[in-house]
C-alpha cells in the first residue's frame, strides 16, 4: 500500500535512506543487494575447455529505486526534482559518497570488510550508474534508479569523513557545509544555465552572430527579414552542432543570401 511522506525521515525511522547529504524515503523492497564474486578462466594443459577459478576478490553491488513526485500543495512543488539535481551532482562531481541505511548495513556488515573495522563504521559507496525515467501512469513524476558498489576505504584511510568547515571532521556528510556548497556550486555551474542562450556562448560566437545579422539586414528587406533572423537563431542552437560555415552555406542555398564572402 502506498504511503504519503510529509516530513523528512530520521535515522531511527523505517525507510530512512541517506546518500551524502540527501535524505530519501526508500523502503527495503526497493533496495537490492548483490555480491559479485570475481573469477577467471584457466585453460589446463591438454584440456578441451577452460575451467573457472575463483580469484578471491568480490564486491557488493546495491541497486535502489525512488520516485521523485511533485507536490502541488507544497511551497515548492518541485522540491523532489531538486533532489534529483543533487543526486546528479553527486554522481558527476562526488562519486564516492557516504550512505546510511539500516537494511544495507545489515546485509553488507561493514565489520567483515577489515579486521580493524566495526559494525558502526561509515559505509562508503562508489556511484556506478544513474538512470532517470518518466513514469507513464503519473504526471510530473521521475523514476530514479541508481547502482553503486561498496567502497572499502580502509586500505587508503582510517576513516571516511567530511570536513565541517572548521578543519574538523563532521559527524556525517549531512553536517558538512563545504560538501553541500560544493554540490550546489556544481549545480549552479552545470544545470542552471540554458545551453541555448546565445549570450552564454562566448564573445567569438557573438561576433559571428552580429556579422551575420548585419549582413542579412543589408540584403533582405520587408517581412522576410524577421524570418531570416529567426532561422539564424535556430541554426546556432548548440544542440544542432552546426558550425558557422555550415550556417552560411544553408542561408546561401535557401535564400540566396550572399554571406560566403564573410568566410574569406
Amino acid at each position: 500500500m502506498g504511503r504519503i511522506v510529509t516530513a523528512k525521515r530520521t535515522q531511527s525511522d523505517a525507510g530512512y535512506f541517506r546518500i551524502g547529504n540527501l535524505i530519501l524515503d526508500i523502503p527495503p523492497e526497493q533496495i537490492q543487494c548483490h555480491k559479485v564474486i570475481n573469477s577467471q578462466e584457466v585453460l589446463p594443459l591438454r584440456f578441451p575447455f577452460a575451467i573457472p577459478v575463483k580469484t578471491g576478490q568480490s564486491r557488493w553491488d546495491v541497486t535502489w529505486s525512488w520516485k521523485a513526485l511533485t507536490d502541488p500543495s507544497a511551497d515548492d512543488q518541485y522540491a523532489a526534482w531538486k533532489d534529483v539535481q543533487l543526486l546528479l551532482a553527486m554522481f558527476k562531481a562526488a562519486p564516492f559518497v557516504e550512505v546510511e541505511n539500516e537494511h544495507i548495513r545489515q546485509i553488507v556488515n561493514p565489520s567483515q570488510l577489515n579486521n580493524g573495522a566495526t559494525a558502526d563504521d561509515a559505509m562508503a559507496f562508489a556511484l556506478r550508474q544513474l538512470r532517470v525515467d518518466t513514469v507513464p501512469d503519473l504526471a510530473d513524476a521521475l523514476q530514479i534508479t541508481m547502482t553503486m558498489s561498496l567502497f572499502n576505504y580502509r586500505p587508503y584511510s582510517a576513516n571516511f569523513q567530511y570536513d565541517n568547515g572548521a578543519n574538523k571532521p563532521a559527524s556525517s556528510a549531512l553536517n558538512s557545509k563545504p560538501f553541500g556548497n560544493y554540490l550546489q556550486k556544481w549545480i549552479q555551474d552545470n544545470l542552471m544555465h540554458d545551453p541555448n542562450d546565445l549570450e552564454q556562448m562566448g564573445s567569438q560566437c557573438l561576433l559571428w552572430i552580429g556579422l551575420i545579422k548585419h549582413q542579412v539586414l543589408l540584403q533582405c528587406h520587408g517581412e522576410n527579414t524577421k524570418l531570416y533572423l529567426c532561422l539564424i537563431q535556430f541554426l546556432l542552437r548548440p544542440a544542432l552542432r552546426i558550425q558557422h560555415l555550415q550556417i552560411l552555406v544553408v542561408l546561401h542555398l535557401l535564400f540566396r543570401v550572399d554571406l560566403l564572402t564573410m568566410c574569406c
